[in-house]
């Protein structure tokens, strides 16, 4: 008959044949499988069409016969359809109008979001929103945020409508019939997780080695974890990564709205524990955090920010309890990575609600000193309070701050060179009296420093210390105050002489030197930087030297670190340029000049053979930014006006990647002026303009200057207009 009649016929969820969940015995025997593998074969050569639907690949009893297509999440519209019809059907049981309620449906369109398609997420969630009444904007937001977290109660999904219909129902009894005791227990801490999971940091929240272990995931193993995991995909729990199972890399997605269903089972599992587990998770992740920062930092940019986008979540999660509970070491580790996420990501506006968000929770803004309980934290938190009131161009304020981590870094570090009883809290007199102790102890016990032995704690005040006045330098810097040479140097001091001596071998000497040369690697190039742009110091040979020494103390793989350093070099050599064009020297040295700069850059931005890996990446749009501006100089200074402009295009294209409307409006200033150069004067004014309204932006400090100039340059454009009009 087959032979004869073209059929469509449809086996539902096939998942049964070889027993579901997995591990429950079949009522199919291999016998009785194999017989289904066969005829399957062999109405292969009929005009049927068939059609298997289940839940798993069913590797197990088909192989390879079947051609395997996942289904994707319902589309947007067909979801909305699907919640019009749901609405139609359970309206009646509410007060308000049909009508009413349809109109409410672009209202609820973060929840058919928040689905991700799932038709009986759909139905439970839009019966729940009747339920409750959600009308508001404000509601559905609240209820989502609820949901994401597992704080809310979906009365409106009914056990008793069985599997098919409840939401709750279906989840239950495959995690019931799939798992043990053990690993039911083992599984509810995924509600910790957000959205996603990676089963090595769920490892790690059971390794003992560690205090922070939690015991029912102790020794856990990675291959056991992803067998775990790969089980409770089978029913729904968990997905694999965008569908990547050729990749066995242990990355799985937890369906949103599971969190509901999770915490039910955390606080059954973890009623008395919950301080352990919330401690082990943070410190699983703090750990994950350090280990993608070092990995960043030797230039494995692009792995590291996929893997920071798919734990943006979780690291998120896991910064709110370790400020809840005071846990300033992870605290510290997981706000580095974040900052590295945002940055270079374009996402200013991020970071700054979230700096704000924890500087609140930790200083008093009143007093400026820790809250109680807090004191711990308070050096990590207003070094990231500062960083964002430097970027703002808040000069005084992002100085205050540095100088007050200075002074009492100073105190600490001097208190443990002599080992007096010491406390991270800030002293009475924080932050502005003078702190002297450090630098008499070092002159009084260190004069030998052939005999230096210091311990690890010793040194790591001294790191600290060192990447304080590294800071303070660069805000000293940015005003064009020479006072920031001596934070450098006293910066070199101290892990030169201290910090880097070989006579300090400890178990975490190898750590530390690693730490410490990249430290003293960036210290000498914003050396190099004040020799070359602040006025009063204003030396190309010094920075040419320190530049070098920079570029030196990098490591291979540190491509922003090793590109920043050419494109300065390349600001140098524009530097001699200039410089030999002011005094008049033969023509065939300034191009000299102009055609190493334009080599440096052209190096940095990875536009040379062979130098690709030792180069900015495409993803580092602040030091591109940069490089393109100083690029397109170069080439103006030339005379080719066309790559110049294309230079300062990128320029400005990085600048608004990162939503930097400071760096952007330098750019357009310098276009501007080259523009009105030429006589391209309309041209000229649209980026002058747009160079002006970046500078006025209320949120930066310092801009008069700048703000003065171009509108001295906008005048000059417009008078250009009415001659070239008249």
């Amino acid at each position: 008959m087959l032979n004869e009649v073209p059929v469509l016929w449809i086996w539902d969820n096939v998942e049964s044949v070889a027993g579901f969940p997995a591990g429950q015995e079949s009522k199919w025997s291999p016998t009785e499988q194999q017989e289904l593998v066969e005829f399957l074969q062999q109405a292969r050569h009929t005009q049927a069409k068939f059609l298997l639907t289940s839940r798993r690949e069913e590797q197990q009893w088909l192989k390879d016969l079947p051609e395997r297509i996942s289904i994707p999440p319902m589309p947007i519209q067909e979801r909305v359809q699907f919640a019009r019809a749901l609405i139609e059907d359970k309206q009646k049981d509410f007060r308000l109008p049909l009508e009413d309620w349809l109109n409410l449906l672009p209202i609820w369109l973060p929840l058919l979001q928040f689905s991700e398609g799932n038709p009986l997420t759909i139905k439970v969630l839009i019966g729940q929103a009747l339920h409750d009444q959600l009308t508001t904007k404000e509601q559905v937001e609240k209820f989502v945020a609820d949901l994401r977290t597992g704080e809310v109660e979906l009365t409106q999904d009914d056990v008793k409508e069985g599997r098919s219909k409840s939401l709750h129902a279906s989840l239950n009894y495959g995690f019931t019939n799939a798992f043990n005791e053990t690993e039911r227990q083992q599984l509810a801490v995924l509600y910790l997780f957000q959205g996603f999971v990676d089963e090595m940091v769920f490892c790690w929240m059971g390794d003992s080695e560690k205090d922070s272990y939690l015991p029912t995931l102790r020794n856990l193993t990675s291959e056991k974890a992803k067998v775990l995991f790969k089980r409770a995909a089978d029913i729904g729990l968990l997905s694999k990564k965008d569908n990547e199972k050729e990749k066995d890399n242990g990355y799985f997605r937890i369906h949103p709205v599971l969190p509901w269903y999770f915490k039910r089972l955390f606080d059954k599992y973890y009623e008395q524990e919950k301080p352990v587990a919330f401690r082990s998770f943070v410190v699983a992740m703090s750990q994950l955090a350090v280990a993608l920062f070092i990995f960043h930092e030797r230039g494995y940019h692009h792995k590291v920010f996929e893997r920071l986008l798919d734990e943006e979540a979780n690291l998120l999660y896991a910064l709110d309890l370790a400020g809840e509970n005071n846990y300033w070491r992870e605290l510290s580790g997981i706000m580095q990575v974040l900052n590295t996420l945002y940055k270079h990501t374009g996402r200013s506006m991020d970071w700054e609600q979230l700096v704000k968000d924890i500087f609140e929770k930790f200083v008093d803004p009143q007093t400026k000193k820790p809250l109680p309980g807090r004191e711990k934290v308070w050096y990590f938190v207003t070094t990231y309070y500062a960083g964002l009131k430097r970027e703002l161009r808040q000069w005084a304020e992002a100085e205050y701050w540095y100088q007050a981590q200075v002074n009492e870094l100073s105190l600490q570090a001097g208190l443990a060179l002599v080992r007096q009883p010491k406390s991270l809290e800030p002293s009475a007199n924080h932050p502005h009296n003078p702190i002297k102790s450090l630098w008499n102890n070092i002159s009084r016990l260190f004069l030998d420093v052939e005999n230096l032995d210091l311990d690890t704690e010793q040194c790591n005040y001294l790191e600290w210390l060192a990447t304080a006045l590294t800071l303070l330098g660069n805000v000293q810097q940015a005003q064009e105050k020479s006072s920031c040479v001596k934070s450098y140097e006293q910066a070199v001091v101290l892990l030169r002489r201290f910090v880097l001596h070989p006579a300090n071998a400890d178990e975490y000497a190898q750590t530390r030197k690693t730490t410490a040369n990249a430290i003293l690697a960036k210290t000498a190039f914003d050396l190099g930087s004040a020799y070359l742009y602040v006025p009063q110091l204003y030396n190309l040979k010094e920075a040419k030297e320190w530049l070098e020494t920079s570029l030196g103390l990098r490591e291979q793989g540190d491509r922003i670190g090793i590109g920043l350093c050419k494109s300065l070099l390349g600001s140098v050599k524009y530097n001699l340029f200039l410089k030999a064009q002011s005094e008049n020297q033969p023509q065939e040295k300034q191009q000299e000049y102009l055609e190493e700069a334009k080599k440096k850059c052209n190096s940095a931005l990875g536009r040379l053979p062979k130098e690709v890996f030792q180069s900015l990446p495409e993803e580092a749009f602040e030091e591109r930014e940069k490089t393109f501006n100083l690029l397109g100089l170069i080439y103006e200074a030339e005379g080719n006006l066309k790559e110049a402009k294309a230079a300062y295009r990128d320029s400005i294209r990085c600048a608004e990647a990162i939503q930097d409307s400071y760096g952007a409006a330098l750019t357009c200033y310098n276009l501007a002026l080259a523009l009105t150069r030429a006589g391209i004067s309309d041209e000229a004014l649209v980026y002058a303009q747009t160079a002006l309204r970046n500078y006025s932006q209320e949120k930066y400090g310092n801009t008069t200057a700048d703000i003065q100039k171009t509108q001295d340059l906008i005048r000059e454009i417009k008078r250009d207009l009415e001659v070239k009009g008249g």
